[in-house]
């Protein structure tokens, strides 16, 4: 497994937490990416799809990007300002509040 920390950061949008150069960390590239929320973890699930859900992953020069701005960020995030992530297998991160 892969992991690493984040931070989490206030926008006027809601909190922000952002992933980059995923396919560096095993996460294939390319395709689309939903994220679900609970109250421990978020967990991002990415899925070859040819319909666009909520959320994408970009498939650009960065490597691949999880980008997470909402007010759902902000009520899971309780006041954090760092999240670890794992990679837990090449289709699924989770994230966690530090």
């Amino acid at each position: 497994m892969i992991t690493g920390t984040t931070g989490i950061k206030d926008t006027p949008k809601g909190a922000r937490i952002w992933i980059e150069a995923l396919e560096n960390k095993g996460i294939q590239k390319g395709g689309y990416y939903m994220a679900t929320y609970a109250p421990d973890a978020i967990t991002v699930e990415f899925i070859q799809s040819t319909e666009k859900p909520k959320g994408y992953r970009s498939n650009g020069s960065a490597g691949g990007i999880v980008d997470l701005q909402s007010k759902k960020v902000t009520a899971w995030a309780q006041g954090s300002t760092v999240a670890q992530w794992t990679v837990q297998d090449e289709h699924t991160l989770i994230i966690k509040r530090v």
